[in-house]
C-alpha cells in the first residue's frame, strides 16, 4: 500500500499497550455484528481490507461505554520504538511488484533489504 501511495514507512513497535486498554469488541465481533456490512462497505470503498484493517473498539475509561477512539483505561508503562524510515522510491519497481502481494496481507516477512534495524 505504501508503494501505491508513494508513502514512506516508519517501522514502529509498542510494548505494553495490550495491558492499558479494555477491549469492548474486536475485529471479528465488529464484522459479525449488525454494523458489520456497513463497516465492510466503508472499508472496501476506501480500498482497505476489513479482515485486516478494522481496529478493535475500546471502552471509555471508568465506564462500560464503547469508544471509537482508543483511550487507555489504566496508566501502564508503554514502550515505543521507531525504526529507520523506508522510502519505496529507493527500491527498484521490480522489488515492489514481486513482493507487493506477499506484504499486503499482514503477518508476512518484508522483502529482503527492507527489514530495518
Amino acid at each position: 500500500m505504501a508503494a501505491k501511495l508513494d508513502t514512506i514507512i516508519v517501522p514502529f513497535a509498542m510494548v505494553g499497550a495490550d495491558d492499558a486498554y479494555d477491549i469492548a469488541a474486536d475485529r471479528s465481533d465488529i464484522l459479525s455484528s449488525p454494523i458489520g456490512p456497513p463497516v465492510r462497505g466503508l472499508y472496501e470503498s476506501l480500498n482497505l481490507n476489513p479482515a485486516t484493517d478494522v481496529s478493535p473498539m475500546t471502552v471509555l475509561p471508568g465506564t462500560s461505554l464503547p469508544s471509537l477512539i482508543p483511550l487507555p483505561s489504566r496508566l501502564e508503562r508503554v514502550y515505543f520504538y521507531f525504526g529507520t524510515p523506508i522510502d519505496f522510491k529507493e527500491l527498484p519497481p521490480s522489488a515492489i511488484k514481486v513482493h507487493g502481494a506477499a506484504c499486503s496481507g499482514g503477518g508476512h516477512r518484508p522483502p529482503p533489504g527492507i527489514e530495518g534495524d
